[in-house]
């Protein structure tokens, strides 16, 4: 049986301007344990769709309920900004990823709140029976390989250099590093959602993706409104071919 890593590194701030402490003989080695199966939740969601607070906050509470056999991935869309309130967190790279899994499922259009379960499974994002029904059928199926990650010094302001492999991968992958705003609250001022308080948790902020075979360093930039305690990074591996999720590691 193939063991399952995950990578757990502690990100220590030094100064005010998100800089991270390491020593040039200690790169955050990872601390390697032998682990059950994690899922990816990958919500897409918007500021400007008066149907996603409901989902963004189910997201918490089974984050909570699954602990570390789950990560949620919150994927702010583009296309509702156009309602009149231009979502702090939308990105059109996110929008183009929610594109690709819709037309992997087929769907006429892509919506929101979108739910997508280790790529091979979505539902409208507060649906709590599937989801729970999706993430509880994935836990019970092993990751394909090992993936590890290590955090290097990097001096460059606002960056995160992570040096990985990617062991015991059969197939095309690629692998998805995601940098990720722990939580935050918005006063939203127009749009549909206009004079609501709104909570997030675990928000992408930054998204790199390489060939697995490609195994190169890679940087995630830290947006300048945010310290390193305010962050996490995810990564995970993805079949080309059926785009299932089949190796995780996190970076707490």
């Amino acid at each position: 049986m193939l063991r399952i890593i995950l990578g757990l590194f502690l990100l220590t701030v030094y100064t005010a301007h998100s800089q991270i402490s390491t020593s040039n003989t200690e790169a955050y080695a990872s601390h390697l344990a032998r682990s059950k199966s994690v899922v990816i939740l990958e919500l897409f969601t918007s500021e400007g769709c008066s149907s996603c607070p409901p989902a963004d906050q189910l997201a918490v509470t089974l984050q909570e309920i699954y602990k570390e056999r789950l990560m949620v991935l919150e994927f702010h869309v583009d296309y509702w900004d156009r309602l009149g309130w231009k979502d702090p967190f939308s990105k059109a790279a996110y929008s183009e990823r929610q594109r690709n899994y819709g037309e992997k499922f087929r769907l006429n259009s892509i919506y929101t709140p979108q739910a997508i379960i280790n790529g091979i499974h979505e539902t409208v994002g507060s649906n709590e029976n599937k989801l729970r029904s999706f993430i509880n059928n994935n836990l019970a199926v092993t990751e394909k390989g090992d993936l590890f990650i290590e955090q290097l010094k990097d001096n460059e302001k606002n960056t995160i250099s992570l040096k990985w492999d990617y062991k015991n991968g059969e197939t095309s992958s690629v692998v998805h590093f995601a940098l990720v705003q722990k939580q935050a609250t918005i006063n939203v001022k127009a749009g549909e959602n206009d004079g609501r308080r709104l909570s997030h948790h675990n928000i992408v902020r930054d998204f790199v993706t390489i060939d697995s075979k490609h195994n190169t360093t890679v940087k995630l930039h830290i947006p300048a409104d945010l310290q390193t305690n305010e962050i996490k990074v995810m990564a995970y591996v993805q079949e080309k071919e059926t785009g299932k999720i089949v190796a995780t590691a996190l970076i707490l």
